[in-house]
């Protein structure tokens, strides 16, 4: 599915940024927090991400393609707890989202679900 490969590509690349670039995480969501509308912000660009997957791939499969799902629901449940209490993005940005070991860490779990991602979209026989 096409919207299989757009996402697959999308976490690997943000993933690799994570593991290379992490002090510019920190440094990009704490100026983020200084506009003191993180949460909106936030939610604007995860929200249409997350509802994309919800609508055109929910599938609920014993499968690595339920990853695409999973990540959809996650992104869909975290942008509307930002809209309707911004000040959680801000929690996490003081927390976790302040130093730059968190990005790596979390760039690396993305690596993972990158690369079943990849798998799943260009790889796997159909």
């Amino acid at each position: 599915m096409p919207i299989e490969r757009y996402f697959a590509v999308a976490f690997v690349i943000i993933a690799v940024s994570h593991i290379v670039q992490p002090q510019a995480w920190v440094d990009f969501f704490a100026n983020m927090r200084k506009t003191g509308l993180a949460g909106f912000i936030i939610a604007m660009y995860t929200l249409p991400q997350g509802l994309a997957l919800v609508i055109w791939h929910n599938v609920w499969a014993w499968d690595w393609a339920v990853v695409f799902t999973i990540c959809g629901w996650g992104m869909t449940i975290k942008s509307v707890k930002y809209l309707l209490y911004p000040k959680l993005a801000d929690r996490m940005i003081d927390g976790p989202g302040s130093k730059p070991r968190a990005y790596v860490a979390g760039g690396v779990i993305m690596l993972f679900i990158g690369a079943a991602m990849v798998y799943v979209a260009f790889i796997r026989p159909v």
